[in-house]
């Protein structure tokens, strides 16, 4: 067990936000056991547990108390990164399942406290009867110290209200719900379990890495045996880890003979230290299991073994890696479909109360169900639901007018935000007219990614998100200059979409085999997609395509007009390889092919989205409404980029995303 001992001090510029919750629950303990403030409290950090996942970090809290030591478990870790402006976010497991929320500025009065906790509860309160929240309560943590012991056996909003009161009037209990000097709220999710929590068991890829690589350690030595796993085409991976395998039961031979002991050592547990090895460790002896010379040796050994050979090994554990990824897809692909059901499912809920979260990510989410449930039974969406937690930054849109839309928080999780997040309503209704809108393509920008997140258990805008901070950092430049907002808006724009678009063609691409082979089926009640109108869009990109080969001066013949709206994307795609190539077309000055050519590009990119919200609109009107999962990212991701940038905000190339 590794220990460490936190002593925390405001003077101690290394202390951490970590370090003052887990100070505060120290305090909570002792409150609990009868201690003083002069008792001992100290947190151990625990060793992760093969049950443990993400970055939660599990300590021992150890308080001596009249010569005893008392002695509790808690852990703690971050839930998502924010943009600046937002508060940051932990989860903390005592008793149940805990948020504690840092505000980005402290909170030092009562009534602002309560008056954010209202807020919160507002939005939560549009959603009730339909979706599963979790709000700010002072009751889920005043009510674990035993002066606020509950002896009337109150409702929870009763007991809200007792202590709020009681609170108010005694002000001093206040420091109840500090962190430091500012107040702090706090959310219980009873036993539920974290959306990211259960995705995360899905895939396990390290520790199903190294699972399979001690399980099959004996086919490194027998080329049938391999091939019968991993298939003939990995051959030449064998062929060099077998190197590597043999190579190292020399050498370990000889270090052993060098140090007299064969003996000691068994040849089982050679092959144990290789599979160490293999797993990206590296081996630890106790200094009195062996010599000191021999594990000055080893370490000499390990360093120069590991360098020698880092290469072969990473092809190997690559191949490993890929080979579980795919058993992990055939085993729970039927999980994957449900959990994406639920999703829309809750988007579709959303939309009918017209409510805009602004921040869905999987932190934010939980599932409703019995913790102990199978994992198996995630294949049936309709055992189980998704619900929210945190609405800091969320909105209720269901105005008249867009101009009575109240402002919203501006701030978002990198990885799930648009730079739409970043702006005041008054900006983007200069640029886009319709507020409404862009609000609730913000949280399709979100599903996108938590949908690429379940499938594959990583982050689809990893890199994109980190543009979102610069364009903060500029747009707080510019203060209330909405016209430099707005250039800024559409400058910051190109670069974001590229970006994004860019993450997404190749990730989508990389993992295409899986998100073909699942099909989800629309929710019954509310389909969120139809909401999106793709079927607007189509009639608009008719429309658009009817008037560019109308107006353009390159092709005037009215029959060759006529066969340009008629032809199929594939057609024009044909006509534009020929253009680029110089086959079967006339011969024409430069600048007259390159207009013939980009006008082609335009032509058979408008076909081809005018095709894909073809086949959307008809699958989306069937009875019972199914998608392949690529065909829902690829529609969506292009509804909200067509939405979210427009190509005469810049002479560049614009943001284009490959289509199927």
């Amino acid at each position: 067990m590794l220990k460490l001992q936190t002593v925390i001090s405001e003077k101690d510029q290394s202390v951490t936000l970590d370090d003052y919750i887990i100070k505060f629950f120290i305090n909570l303990y002792k409150l609990q056991i009868g201690a003083s403030d002069l008792d001992i409290g100290e947190a151990v950090l625990s060793e992760p547990s093969t049950h443990d996942y993400g970055k939660d970090k599990t300590y021992i809290l150890n308080v001596k108390h009249k010569g005893k030591l008392s002695s509790r478990r808690m852990s703690i870790g971050k839930l998502g990164d924010n943009i600046a402006n937002k508060s940051i976010c932990f989860k903390v497991i005592y008793d149940d399942i805990l948020v504690v929320k840092v505000p980005p500025q402290p909170i030092t009065e009562f009534e602002e406290y309560i008056e954010n906790i209202s807020a919160e509860r507002q939005v939560a309160e549009q959603l009730s009867g339909l979706v599963n929240c979790v709000t700010p309560s002072i009751a889920v943590i005043l009510k674990k110290i035993p002066f606020f012991q509950d002896k009337e056996r109150l409702s929870l909003s009763e007991l809200e209200n007792k202590y709020i009161a009681l609170l108010k009037e005694k002000p001093g209990l206040q420091n109840n719900l500090k962190i430091g000097k500012t107040f702090v709220i706090f959310m219980s999710l009873s036993k539920y379990s974290f959306f990211d929590q259960v995705i995360s068991k899905l895939h396990n890829a390290e520790a199903e890495m190294q699972s399979e690589i001690k399980r099959n350690i004996d086919a490194l030595w027998d080329i049938e045996i391999f091939e019968n796993l991993y298939g003939v085409h990995h051959n030449t991976i064998f062929s060099k880890i077998n190197t590597v395998c043999t190579t190292f039961e020399q050498m370990m031979a000889s270090l052993l003979k060098k140090h007299d002991l064969t003996t000691a050592v068994p040849a089982f547990k050679i092959k144990e230290w290789l599979t160490v090895y293999l797993t990206l460790n590296k081996i630890k002896l106790e200094s009195d299991d062996m010599p000191s010379g021999f594990i000055d040796d080893l370490n000499l050994f390990q360093t120069r073994f590991l360098k020698k050979f880092k290469t072969d090994m990473h092809n190997y554990r690559k191949m490993i890696t890929q080979y579980v990824t795919q058993k992990n897809f055939a085993q729970h692909n039927t999980k994957f479909k449900g959990i994406i059901e639920n999703t829309l499912d809750i988007m579709g809920k959303l939309t009918k109360r017209q409510v805009a979260i602004r921040d869905l990510k999987p932190d934010n989410m939980f599932v409703v169900a019995d913790p102990e449930m199978p994992t198996t039974l995630l294949a049936s969406p309709e055992k189980y639901s998704l619900g929210l937690i945190d609405f800091e930054t969320s909105i209720c849109y269901n105005t008249s007018n867009d101009s009575q839309i109240v402002q919203p928080l501006l701030a978002g999780t990198p990885s799930y935000a648009t730079p739409s997040h970043l702006f005041s309503n008054e900006v983007l209704q200069s640029i886009f007219g319709d507020l409404t809108r862009v609000l609730y393509l913000q949280d399709w920008y979100a599903i996108i990614g938590i949908i690429y997140n379940v499938v594959t258990g990583d982050v689809l805008f990893a890199d994109t998100g980190k543009l979102l901070a610069e364009i903060m950092m500029l747009s707080q430049r510019l203060g209330s200059d909405n016209t430099g907002l707005a250039n800024l808006y559409k400058n910051s724009s190109w670069v974001f979409w590229h970006s994004a678009v860019n993450e997404y063609n190749l990730k989508t691409r990389m993992n295409a085999k899986y998100f073909k082979n699942i099909i989800v089926e629309m929710p019954a009640d509310g389909n969120p997609m139809l909401a999106l109108n793709p079927d607007i869009e189509k009639t608009r990109l008719a429309e658009t395509i009817a008037m560019r080969i109308s107006s353009q001066k390159i092709f005037k013949n009215s029959k060759t007009r006529q066969e340009l709206i008629k032809a199929s994307p594939k057609k024009i795609r044909k006509l534009l390889h020929n253009w680029e190539t110089g086959v079967n077309v006339p011969a024409t000055k430069p600048e007259l092919k390159t207009g013939i050519i980009k006008f082609l590009q335009d032509l058979e990119r408008a076909k081809s989205l005018m095709r894909l919200y073809t086949q959307a609109v008809s699958a989306l009107k069937q009875e019972h409404p199914k998608l392949q999962v690529d065909h829902l990212l690829e529609t969506v991701f292009n509804l909200v980029l067509e939405a979210s940038y427009h190509d005469d905000w810049s002479d560049r190339v614009p943001p284009r995303v490959r289509l199927s």
